[in-house]
Formats: C-alpha cells, structure tokens, sequence
C-alpha cells in the first residue's frame, strides 16, 4: 500500500542527509604549528592533511545512526498513514411473513420474493467490509446471535428463515435494530413499499413482491353436534378477474368438488354440511401464484358440557345468559362445584371457578360508542358493539387488562392468574345498558365459556391459526409430553410443575401430541387477509446509505512509530559516542 502523508511539506527536511554527508566529505583547512614536544598530546598519530579537499567517505557506524535518525524524524512530522477498509455492522432485516413465498408473473416456483431478497443478501455480503446482523421480522422481531461476514456463512439463516409467518412487523424489526446499534446501518428486504418516507442516510429499504391475482381462504370455522354440523368457510378474491374454478373437498376418505365463481374483490362464503361423528375436515383451491393460503384443515370439535352457575338477581340478565349459555352448547345449569359462574352481586370466590361479574358503578350512565375493543383476546372474536348501548361510571375501577373501553375507563375487563383461574367483570346498569339484548352478548358468552372449556385439563382449541401458542392443563401424573409437527420434526415438551405445557404452532398442518399413552391432533392454518393480499406488493427501493460512511474506510499513522524509533536511535547514538570517548 503506497502511503499517504498528512504534511507533506515537511518531507523538505531530507534536505538535511545532504548537510551530514557534506559534513562527513568535506574537512577544514588545518594550520601547521611548531611545538618544542609532542609527549604531552594524548594523541600522537598524525593529522590528515589540510585543505578543502575531498576526501573518501569514511562510514563509521555513528555515521549510519545519525543518517537513520534524522530520516525517522523527518519521516514522523510528515505524518505519514494509510487507508484499509474497515467492517461496518449492517442490521439485514428479512420479512418472514409468508407473501414472501408469492411467485413471479413467470409462474417459475425458484423466482418467489424470498428467493430474489435471498439473492440481495448475498449480493451485500460480496462487500469485504460489511459485518452483518440479521432479523427475522415476523408478528415479532427475532434476532439470530451470529454474526455473518460471507455469502458461506449464511445457513443458519436459510433453515431459519421459513416465511410462514402470519404478519411481519417491520417498524419494530427497525426499532429493535436502532436500539441495538443507533450508528449501524440498515437493510430491509420485503415485498412492499414503506409505509412512510424514509429519513436520514443509514436506511435502505428494498421491496421485491410480485403485485399477483390471488384466490384465499381467509376465514373458517367450524362447528360440531349430536344431529351433525357445519362448516363455513370464506374465500377473497383478490384480483381484478373473476376467479372461476372447482374446490377440493375431502371429509374423512371421501373426496368431492363444488364450483367456485368469486368477482374481482370480492369475498365468497361457502357453508358444507357434516353428517355426526364427521372427522377431518381439508378444503382445498386452486394452484396460484401463493400455495400456502389454499388449503385449510377443520378437525371437530365436539362439545364439552360446562358446570354453570347462574347467581344473577336481575330477572332481565338472568334469561338473557339462560338463553346465551343453551345456544352455546349443551351445558348444565347448576348450583355445587360449578366451572363457571355468573353473578351480579359480591360473592366469595370458589376455588377451580371462573366468575363473571356484573358490577353496577355509582352514577352510571349510558354511553354509545365508540369504543376501544382490544382485538387481540379470543373473547372478542366475533364481538363488534356497533350499535350496542353500555353503562359507564368514571369512579369504578374494574381490576384486570381492559378488553373494551371508552376512553380511559375501562368497561370490560379481564383478568386472567397464574393459577389458571380467570375472572370477567363488565360495567353493568339494567336500565342504562343494551349489551343483554345485542347480537354481540350471546357471541361473548359463547366465546368465554370456549375458554373456559379449554381451560379444563387436556381441553383445548382444535383449530388454531399460524403463530399461535397453545397452552394446556394436561391431567396430574402425566410424564411425558411429544409434540410432531407437520413436516415430521418431533421434539419433546415441558411439563411445568403447574401441570401445563406450551407450544408454538409456526407450520400449516396438523400437529400430534402425545401424552404418555394419549394421542391429540391440531390442525393449523394461515388465514390472514391482509397477508394475503398480493396486490399491495411491489418492487423497487427507497433509501440508500451514505457513501462516505457506507465503506468507512479505517487510517493507520505511522508518526507516533517513527518518533519512537529515532529516540531509540538517538539512544544508541549516544551511547556509541561515550564508549568512544571513554576509551579515547
């Protein structure tokens, strides 16, 4: 590497060798003096002969080390230093979600947007300089802790990077890589534009979707009887085409097809019949151009009769949960060792019982919306309160997470123990409330005493989407606990001390649990509509990294070397000139 020099003017000093060669070269004229004796002079050997005359160069060793010397300390305030390239942390944020594996218009299945994204990582990693970080965005950020330098070695990411993930947050992937390393730069590879205009000079954003027509199924659920059941299932169309097509039906071992005729845009609803004791349930659509979002499993889900307690004064309230609990199924109505019970007035709790309480605040009033409905709780699937009068008191305090607000005053509360006992406790005033005579009260009840079945031991939701985490009170004595998942990967659970154990479900599918001798199955779907939705995706890229600090280039300066080696130098200079002279 040639080096380059912070003063450059100061290589003038070479100027200086030339005066301590001419110093060696040339010698001053002597003059000759008679003296009576020479047996006083320490030295008696003769003298060169005077005169301005050139004589051989002599070396002695000093000579060298004063040459050395000065040139070391020329050398030093020129400053002399040179460039390398440095490593720079680059955070690669890879969507996980799985409109990552949409093909292109080509219909080549090697040419989804996972695969070209691949391709721009491996495209960053061919920089020298560039130390990369990676993380997973999916419904939540994961970071892997290695560091990658090269394109080979990247296969911990490739096993892990799946793109079966229902969402992807990218906001918080950024978020979570600003926080990491504010002064690191940042790569994001999806398939969407941003969402918003990206700022500053350490983000570089780069979409690679294909905007396909695509045909989901989106939502499914299903339901189980004595006398049979049923299944309804909706389809999107998310295309500009009518989509016009035959869908898969296999009950059991028996195999059917039913016509598909969906308009640009629209969604289809279907509803399938099921004879009793029907098993599982797989529809599937028609190959396009994302796979994964054609094909659902609905296993059955037979009822489990709850032991439930009506506490309830209110006449009004009482038939309304009468009338809500026998359409939810067929449960029993009791007064000893309930699983559940209902009450509008204070009540000592009971040991292995849910309590829903309807608690009347002072000065309650009448409030219609709108209201803050926390979406994410399985007690509100279904559940919208448009239109749905509530009571509210400002001086009551409900204890638990809020599930439905009105500003900030809670109305509907949850609160769930680490003993496995939960509790529902909503603002309530008969002549002030029209929760009891909405759509959306049977649809509540229904959705609690769910969660209150599943909550028994070795009860649990059949059918759950991707993502999701399946806890489970297992029956006490139970020692060993497998879970398989649908590409055949087995690994062994934990049973806690609590007598309940955890799973991921992150694979379309059906998933087997073993239980010592006990054999369970989960099915597994992606059912996601915004994920779905190929028409937001799109190419291009926003952002870039400053050039200056994108390659960051490293300096190392010599000067501080230099300077100590002349002082050595002149050290040893020294040092030679006093031994001489001692021997002298």
């Amino acid at each position: 590497m040639i080096p380059t020099f912070a003063s450059p003017i100061f290589l003038g000093g070479f100027a200086a060798l030339g005066v301590l060669v001419a110093i060696y070269l040339l010698r001053m004229r002597a003059r000759r003096v008679t003296v009576s004796s020479l047996f006083l002079w320490l030295d008696e050997a003769t003298p060169d002969d005077g005169g301005r005359t050139v004589k051989r160069l002599r070396t002695p060793l000093a000579f060298f080390l004063e040459l050395l010397a000065i040139s070391l300390l020329v050398l030093a305030a020129a400053g002399p230093f040179w460039f390398r390239a440095g490593t720079r942390t680059v955070f690669v944020l890879l969507d996980d979600s799985y409109s990552m594996q949409a093909t292109a218009p080509d219909g080549d299945p090697r040419s989804t947007s996972r695969q070209r994204a691949w391709d721009a990582f491996q495209e960053c990693l061919e920089d020298p300089s560039v130390s990369a970080r990676v993380i997973l965005a999916g419904t939540h950020p994961v970071l892997l802790a290695d560091r990658f330098d090269s394109v080979d070695s990247l296969g911990p990411v490739e096993s892990r990077w799946r793109c079966l993930a229902p969402g992807a947050d990218l906001t918080a992937a950024i978020g979570l890589a600003r926080r990491l390393d504010p002064t690191a730069e940042i790569l994001v590879l999806t398939d969407t534009k941003p969402p918003v205009a990206i700022e500053g000079d350490r983000l570089r954003w780069i979409a690679l979707g294909n905007n396909r027509p695509n045909l989901a199924v989106i939502s499914a659920v299903r339901k189980d009887g004595p006398d049979g059941g049923k299944a309804v299932i909706e389809m999107a169309n998310y295309s500009t085409r009518k989509a016009v097509g035959e869908m898969a039906i296999r009950l059991d071992r028996q195999t059917s097809t039913r016509s598909l005729a969906i308009e640009p845009g629209e969604i289809g609803r279907f509803t399938l019949t099921l004879p009793p004791e029907a098993g599982e349930l797989e529809v599937k659509l028609p190959v396009d151009s994302l796979s994964i979002d054609n094909r659902i499993w609905l296993l059955p889900r037979r009822p489990v009769p709850l032991r439930v307690e009506l506490a309830v004064e209110n006449p009004k309230l009482k038939n309304a949960l009468r009338r809500a609990i026998t359409a939810a199924g067929p449960h029993k109505i009791i007064t000893a060792a309930p699983d559940i019970r209902f009450t509008d007035q204070p009540r000592e709790p009971r040991d292995e019982c849910w309590n829903v309480s309807f608690i009347e605040g002072p000065e309650s009033k009448s409030i219609l919306g709108p209201f803050l409905l926390e979406k994410g709780n399985r007690l509100l699937d279904g559940v919208t309160l448009e239109g749905v009068v509530l009571a509210r008191s400002s001086e009551l305090g409900l204890p638990g997470i809020p599930l439905v607000s009105a500003g900030n005053v809670p109305l509907i509360t949850w609160d769930q123990q680490a003993s496995g006992q939960a509790n529902l406790f909503l603002q309530w005033a008969p002549d002030k409330t029209t929760l009891a005579e909405s759509v959306d009260f049977p649809i509540l009840i229904a959705n609690l005493l769910l969660r209150r079945t599943e909550a028994l031991p070795e009860r649990f939701q059949p059918n759950v989407r991707i993502g999701e985490t399946v806890g489970l009170r297992v029956n006490r004595g139970r020692e060993n606990a497998m879970i398989k998942s649908p590409s055949d990967e087995t690994r062994p659970l934990t049973i806690l001390p609590t007598d309940e154990i955890a799973f991921s479900c992150d694979q379309p599918g059906i998933y087997s649990l073993s239980l010592d001798e006990s054999e369970y199955t989960i099915a597994t779907n992606v059912l996601n509509r915004q994920e779905s939705d190929l028409t937001k995706c799109s190419s291009g890229q926003w952002g870039n990294w400053n050039h200056a600090t994108g390659h960051q280039l490293a300096t190392w300066s010599a000067s501080a070397t230099l300077l100590l080696l002349s002082l050595l130098v002149w050290g040893a200079h020294g040092r030679l000139t006093r031994a001489k002279g001692v021997r002298r």
